[in-house]
């Protein structure tokens, strides 16, 4: 009974790395191709063309399956990760940048284990990709639109058959996704999506958001203004119909803040917090974009009364940073996560304003009386309640959504220095000097790692190893043209 017993748990195991090679879109061995193909047409613009149907599922038989090929791939990796590139950090991004950006490529994932499609990862931390002025070369530039094109159609295709967002979808097959949660519903699906469509339809889109001093002479023209514009129009339908459920879920009627009751996944997506800053931005945000690409539109006054209730909500004055979540234990112990810099990317706050100014430089002179960018920034959170944490964040791969040093916030924490500089001209330096431990931990680990240990080695444990060739070094590379500008 016992020999049967492990014979089947063998037998589990060898088809479960055969799937999970199968539809890892970037195995040599992979079935994934593209549902959508961009091309470029003879006025130079991208139109997509649909390769093969999708489908969506969600049965309990599915998901098994699916999330045992993920652990697969997560455990190989803590164990035979992937090989190191060499050269400088300007040479390994270029080389990431083949690898991430390669429109063959079923869509677009973080690398390495995190195979499945995560919209939140194409959204917040991809958010550089359509940035004109990252400029490796014409064909790059054409790839990053491809992908970028490529995957949105996909996952509006995806989402036009679901009745709602979740925070990951896990190939099965070639054709067929099924759409799972890890951990909560999500707080940031709907929000990248939208984010991605801003960025593809309004070529100074991404330039507005970020404040660079100066820019290059020539910037690349944006190819994808009418391909986005038909997605847009073909799935404007969808997107209300998401957007108006998510608030419905999301948000409590009275306040318009996120509902204290209901756990929501955001980028710290073990994180158990009731009503935490980054869900109530990333929600006050996901209606914006909304309304400024005419899904659900709403006037300026609307968005502006409401960021003010959630500044009233979060702002600790006393301590200089938001609240990380709404819960009494935020108001007795004060904890700055990183991802309140979620503030940049969705210009929540914004640096020319007297007031939000003075609260950005708060917040930047917490960081570092606290030494919270020591011995390089920035800790994910700057701790966390053991009993806030899912079972395998809290067990499994202890200090990952605390300690670890997080490579996307950092960048988020740097481009909130250099507006700031003539307020405190040792800015810019600082900012120079976090950037270059950044370059050298590049060229030092050959790769872009995701996360880091507090003592700066590369984050790993038995069960888990930062991703190395991320494709979110583009956001590295935005930060450091953005400071190389002043």
């Amino acid at each position: 009974m016992l020999l049967i017993f492990v014979a089947l748990i063998v037998f589990v195991l060898v088809i479960g790395i055969w799937r999970a090679e199968k539809t890892n879109p970037y195995s040599p061995h992979t079935e994934m191709t593209p549902a959508y193909i961009a091309e470029l047409d003879n006025n130079n613009q991208f139109v997509l063309h649909k390769s093969h149907a999708l489908f969506i599922n969600s049965d309990v038989f599915s998901i098994l399956i699916v999330k045992l090929q993920a652990a697969l791939r997560i455990v190989s990796n803590a164990w035979n990760p992937i090989k190191p590139l060499s050269g400088s950090d300007a040479s390994i991004a270029k080389q990431i940048h083949t690898e991430r950006f390669d429109p063959s490529k079923a869509y677009l994932i973080s690398g390495e284990h995190f195979a499945d499609f995560y919209p939140r990862n194409y959204g917040i931390f991809y958010s550089a990709t359509l940035d004109p002025r990252i400029q490796i070369s014409q064909k790059d530039w054409e790839n990053r639109q491809k992908v970028m094109l490529q995957t949105t159609a996909m996952y509006l295709d995806i989402l036009s058959q679901s009745n709602k967002p979740y925070t990951t979808y896990m190939p099965l097959s070639n054709t067929t996704f099924v759409g799972t949660n890890i951990w909560f519903y999500p707080s940031d699906s709907l929000y990248s999506v939208l984010f991605q469509l801003s960025c593809l339809t309004n070529d100074k889109f991404l330039q507005q958001q970020t404040l660079f001093a100066t820019t290059s002479a020539y910037i690349y023209p944006l190819q994808t203004q009418r391909a986005g514009g038909k997605l847009l129009k073909q799935y404007s339908s969808t997107l209300k119909r998401h957007v108006t459920s998510y608030e419905d879920y999301v948000l409590d009627p009275k306040t318009r803040l996120v509902k204290k009751d209901i756990f929501l996944s955001g980028v710290r997506d073990g994180f158990k917090g009731e009503s935490s800053f980054y869900n109530n931005v990333i929600a006050w945000a996901t209606a914006k974009l909304s309304s400024d690409l005419g899904i659900l539109p709403k006037d300026k006054k609307y968005f502006e009364q409401w960021k003010q209730k959630i500044i009233s909500a979060f702002w600790d004055n006393a301590h200089g940073i938001f609240l990380d979540d709404l819960s009494t234990d935020s108001r007795k112990q004060h904890i700055f996560p990183s991802e309140a810099y979620i503030i940049t990317q969705t210009q929540f706050l914004d640096p020319n304003n007297p007031d939000d100014k003075t609260k950005i430089l708060s917040m930047n002179t917490y960081v570092r009386n606290n030494k919270l960018d020591q011995p390089f920034p920035l800790p994910w959170a700057e701790h966390t309640k053991p009993e806030k944490l899912v079972f395998i964040d809290r067990y499994i791969v202890p200090n990952y959504e605390s300690s670890a040093r997080f490579s996307h916030w950092t960048m988020e924490y740097i481009k909130l220095l250099a507006p700031l500089f003539k307020e405190n001209p040792e800015f810019i330096e600082q900012a120079k000097t976090y950037l270059n431990i950044y370059k050298k931990n590049i060229e030092k680990y050959g790769g872009y790692p995701e996360i880091y240990h507090a003592d700066g080695a590369i984050f790993q444990s038995f069960f888990y190893k930062s991703v190395l060739h991320t494709g979110w070094i583009i956001n590295y590379e935005q930060t450091r043209l953005m400071i190389d500008s002043y």
